[in-house]
């Protein structure tokens, strides 16, 4: 055995392997096998050497298998999957290395991986990956001093050195290169010296080059092959805009719509390269020293590979593409699920924050106020479940809300470098911060979180994007992809609207449409998506009046006919990259599709408009490819409401994607409570043959819902520079005139309240009586325990009735339900009830609920399942049996701890319930009652003051009622919350009810001078007139002098009339 040894250590080792073969010793065999294969794979010339090699890693690797060396096994394993070019025993090769913590080993991996695979798949990233953190680990480990290595970091640098080929010297600072048995760390040793006697730090240097250089080599292959299996993967932009390939039959893109399965490969490919991206980021933001993190940095992507963050682009343009969402992607809520779930991930969501500042730090100082790059920023912070408060309270407050002199003391620097949005005034160096991303912000926070459609849709259409278009100026401009995503889930949201009020109305989408909404209802942050903000919504009198009014500006804006300089169609046809990009053919698809819903849920005005555009738009051929110039042609062409349909339907097979009809109804299983659009074959008949117009009209219509001259002439005035005193000046004057418009309301009021004066005491007196005598019920006053049953855990105490009670108790069940389905609350049941267009419900506030307890307290605490019905589970509430049974059951009950614990609860719920519901709801009634009455100047605008305090007054009785009834008075706390947030409304209301009492106050005042001022000017001219009639000739009274002489003609003329009288 000493001879075998000494013989190995001198660098003969097939000497070493004959006097092996003689002893017993299988792991001394195994490593001169090991090394005699490891100096023949660096001379392999001949076939017959490749199967003696073959042969000898076979062997060792049994041997090292059968003494359990992992390390020696994987070596082993890693020289086989090399010459047999197997990826799986490379990848059993790979974990043992892993296990071991052998960097060496994961680096060599990679390389022999980079030569075997004929085309790299998304799973062959991760050895990459898992390299990539070794290595930067292994580098923040070698500078350590080694008393504070822990117990795996000195294995770790054990393992590397043995792997390397180097063992521990006579000193702690001094190591041995093994030369006799080909090291790795002896290629590296360039330098003439002592191999028994080399500096440990010269070592750990060598190595970590080496391991640097490796793993640069195997990422940089990585990349290029990834890259150009995605490049594949992607969407010829010739075939997306409709024209021959310009590439003469080389291009390797797709040239046609992908299906499922091909996206989500897609998917994965990108989700992969941002993990190996995320690796090397968070390497370089590691503490290292110069060199190592010089070295480390140009491990990030190159230029040509797509830049440091290409790959998160690439996952941004796959779920917001700019020619349209992909209907295979996210066709249904699960799918987009599933998608969410895979980009679920630390290292992705790390790299998008990383991606997300980055944006924001290199955009110039003149550009930070660019539309395009706040709504990329929010789709990505959206991505990552940043909270709407969070993502809110990243946006300083604009200059809006602030005066001139509040604005200059901002400080420009303290804006968060996340998605801050700062803007520099034109007339100075002033730095303002808009409000116009917060209100895109309040779209998603009224829709997801408040429930609140109606208040969503004037925050996306008359806050933001019209208010983008007023301006209209650059960065605020956005891009026609931008602008166009914003009018698609605006039209979506309105048609929903429609569907989910009116049944029977005939509507169609496109499947992309639908499918932009199942993702953006599962990148939200609120509670709910958007099927459960339009069933939960408390829908206010003539609602649809106003939203239609919104979707008139959002045609408006499209066609150009709000602001000349902001013409979506316009500017869409106009563009060649536009065309090239997909995205005129999307703005086509959303003129087609608001067109086709004009007669059924768009007023006839948006007709006007959008024809009118249609037929403006100049048929080129040398600019519009054939597909859309055919499309455009053929959309003039149609007669009708039909045709267009089918020109619609036409377009979307064309980029595969489907037109649906849809209804408002239940979505997926039959169990299913989730409400949503239901998607039917689209059916080109049941739309009308005509239009609602001829042509004719609608040229000479439309040309009277915009002059041209005024609209340029009136933005052009906006460009003009004004001095300070200008600005100030024309503030006060608008004030002012609000402040005479509100007057004149107030004059209004008072003077319909004097004409019926006497008519409006008596109500006013008997509405407080009623107030008085007709008070919110207390709930809970009959809440007891007695023989029947336990009021606080509703639990019964009687034996099961008879067959014939049962059907009697459930008839009265059934006819009180009845009674209570005549109420107007809105039900699932009656929310699809045929109503009109106009007026699909009324706009309810204390009558949303009705808290009046039931006759007896037998049927008050009955089960009910959620439609109301007496469940199979319910225990009858007649009692048949004997008093002592039920007294002994009421005993039993009252010694058990839960009662014990929901006899606490209650006095709790109790307290909060008499001390702060009752008398907060009194107060809101107490409020409504006074409120004015809405008249024609006011109405809408009180409409939607009063609409958040109706919504939490029905969620505080929603929250009320299902702890009493379901007997959780342990859930004070929400109703403690509700509580809040109704005073937190009635709050809000109350400073608007105060200005105009005191406004009307005022005006009463000055009115009620007024009449003094006049009765004294008729007593004047009464006097006048009978001091005439005095000194007329023939008269019985001579004329009276002073104030004393007047009293006695008064006293005088009375006894006049009195003796007349008695004559007559």
């Amino acid at each position: 055995m000493e001879a075998a040894k000494f013989l190995k250590s001198k660098g003969k080792v097939e000497e070493a392997l004959e006097y092996a073969e003689r002893l017993d010793d299988p792991h001394f065999r195994a490593e001169c096998l090991m090394i005699s294969s490891r100096m023949k794979l660096q001379n392999m010339s001949s076939p017959t050497i490749k199967q003696n090699i073959l042969k000898n890693l076979e062997e060792a690797e049994k041997l090292f298998s059968a003494c359990e060396d992992s390390n020696g096994q994987a070596e082993a394993q890693l020289y086989l999957a090399k010459l047999r070019k197997d990826i799986k025993l490379l990848k059993i090769s790979s974990d043992l290395f892993k296990k071991n913590h052998n960097i060496g080993g994961q680096v060599e991996v990679v390389e022999v991986l980079m030569e075997i695979v004929p085309e790299l798949l998304p799973i062959h990233v991760l050895p990459v990956r898992d390299a990539v953190e070794s290595v930067a680990n292994f580098l923040l480990i070698v500078p350590k001093s080694p008393v504070k290595h822990t117990q795996t970091e000195r294995a770790m640098l054990d393992v590397c050195e043995l792997y390397y080929g180097i063992e521990k010297g006579d000193r702690e600072q001094v190591r041995k290169v093994k030369t006799s048995e080909a090291a790795r760390i002896d290629l590296l040793l360039t330098e003439d010296l002592d191999k028994d006697q080399v500096p440990k730090n010269l070592v750990h240097e060598k190595m970590c080059q080496d391991l640097l250089k490796k793993v640069g080599n195997g990422i940089n292959k990585c990349r290029a092959m990834m890259w150009s299996h995605m490049k594949k993967q992607e969407i010829c932009p010739d075939f997306i805009a409709g024209q021959p390939c310009q590439e003469l039959g080389s291009c390797s893109k797709l040239r046609q719509e992908p299906k499922r399965n091909h996206l989500l490969h897609h998917l994965d490919s990108i989700l992969r390269l941002i993990h190996l991206d995320s690796t090397v980021e968070w390497a370089c933001e590691q503490p290292h020293k110069d060199t190592i993190k010089r070295q480390l940095e140009d491990l990030r992507p190159r230029k040509e590979l797509g830049g440091r963050f290409g790959s998160c682009l690439a996952l941004y343009k796959l779920l917001f593409p700019a020619q349209g969402h992909h209907r295979n992607l996210c066709s249904l809520p699960v799918e987009a699920r599933e998608v969410m779930n895979r980009i679920r991930s630390l290292a992705v969501e790390d790299q998008l924050k990383r991606w997300a500042k980055y944006e924001w730090t290199k955009c110039p100082q003149d550009q930070l106020s660019n539309t395009d790059l706040f709504l990329l920023i929010f789709n990505v912070q959206r991505l990552l479940k940043v909270k709407i408060e969070v993502l809110k309270g990243m946006l300083t407050k604009t200059a809006d809300g602030y005066s001139a002199e509040a604005s200059k003391k901002v400080a420009p620097h303290k804006v968060p470098k996340d998605i801050g949005m700062v803007y520099v005034g034109e007339r100075g160096n002033r730095h303002m911060f808009i409000s116009l991303m917060s209100r895109f912000i309040d779209f998603s926070k009224e829709l997801h979180s408040k429930l609140d459609p109606i208040t969503a849709m004037r925050a996306l259409v008359l806050n933001f994007i019209r208010k983008l278009a007023d301006r209209a100026t650059e960065p605020l401009m956005p891009s026609i992809a931008n602008t166009v995503w914003m009018m698609e889930l605006a039209t979506t949201l309105f048609l929903s609207m429609v569907a989910k009020t009116t049944p029977g109305v005939v509507l169609c989408l496109p499947s992309g449409y639908l499918a932009q909404l199942s993702l953006y209802d599962f990148i939200r942050d609120g509670e709910y998506a958007m099927w459960m903000s339009l069933t939960h919504c408390t829908w206010p009198r003539e609602w649809y009046p106003v939203v239609a009014r919104m979707m008139v500006t959002m045609v408006k804006i499209l066609c150009g006919n709000h602001n000349p300089k902001f013409n979506v169609i316009e500017d869409a046809f106009s563009s060649v990259a536009y065309i090239r990009s997909g995205e005129t053919e999307r703005t086509l698809v959303l003129i087609l599709t608001l067109l086709c819903n004009t007669n059924q849920a768009l007023p006839p005005d948006c007709e006007v408009l959008i024809r009118r555009s249609l037929n403006s738009i100049r048929l080129d051929r040398e600019i519009l490819p054939q597909r859309l110039y055919l499309r455009v042609k053929a959309a003039k062409e149609a007669n009708g409401l039909q045709g267009i349909v089918e020109v619609l339907q036409e377009a979307l097979r064309h980029r595969d994607q489907c037109l649906y009809q849809c209804v408002w109804g239940a979505i997926g299983k039959k169990s299913s409570t989730a409400k949503g659009l239901v998607n039917h074959p689209v059916r080109p008949a049941s739309f009308f043959p005509t239009y609602n117009m001829p042509l004719t009209d609608v040229q000479a219509t439309a040309n009277s819902y915009s002059d041209t001259g005024k609209e340029v002439e009136i933005y052009g005035e906006e460009t003009e520079e004004f001095d300070e005193q200008e600005i100030l000046d024309a503030e006060k004057s608008a004030k002012r005139l609000e402040m005479e418009k509100k007057l004149v309301v107030c004059l209004l009021v008072i003077r319909a309240c004097r004409k019926f004066n006497q008519l409006r005491q008596v109500p006013s007196q008997a509405a407080s009586a009623s107030t008085k005598d007709n008070r919110l019920p207390n709930l809970i006053q009959h809440i007891t325990i007695d023989n029947t049953m336990c009021g606080y855990c509703g639990v019964y105490f009687s034996s099961a009735p008879t067959t014939q009670d049962w059907e009697e108790e459930k008839e009265e069940n059934q006819a009180s339900q009845q009674m209570r389905s005549v109420s107007p609350i809105p039900t699932d049941d009656t929310a699809s009830s045929p109503m009109p267009n106009v007026s699909p419900q009324p706009y309810l506030y204390q009558s949303q609920l009705s808290w009046e307890p039931t006759k007896s307290t037998d049927t008050q605490f009955a089960s009910l399942d959620e439609a109301g019905h007496l469940s199979g589970s319910a225990q009858p509430t007649h009692i048949f049996s004997p008093m002592e049974e039920q007294a002994k059951q009421r005993n039993s009950h009252e010694k058990t701890r839960d009662h014990f614990e929901k006899m606490q609860y209650f006095g709790i719920f109790h307290t909060v319930y008499v001390k702060q519901v009752l008398p907060l709801l009194q107060k809101c009634e107490d409020f409504e009652q006074q409120l004015p009455c809405e008249d024609e100047h006011n109405a809408e605008a009180l409409l939607f003051k009063l609409h958040g305090l109706a919504i939490s007054i029905m969620h505080l009785k929603n929250t009320v009622n299902n702890v009493v009834q379901q007997k959780t008075w342990g859930s004070t706390r929400e109703v403690i919350h509700q509580a809040e947030e109704v005073a937190k409304q009635l709050r809000a209301g109350m400073p608007i009810f105060k200005e105009w009492q005191r406004e009307a106050e005022v005006e009463k005042h000055r009115i009620a001078v007024a009449q003094e001022k006049a009765a004294e000017a008729m007593d004047e001219e009464i006097v006048i007139a009978h001091d005439e009639d005095e000194n007329q000739v023939g008269h019985l009274l001579t004329v009276a002098e002073g104030p004393g002489d007047q009293r006695q003609m008064k006293k005088n003329k009375r006894k006049m009339k009195g003796k007349r009288s008695r004559q007559n």
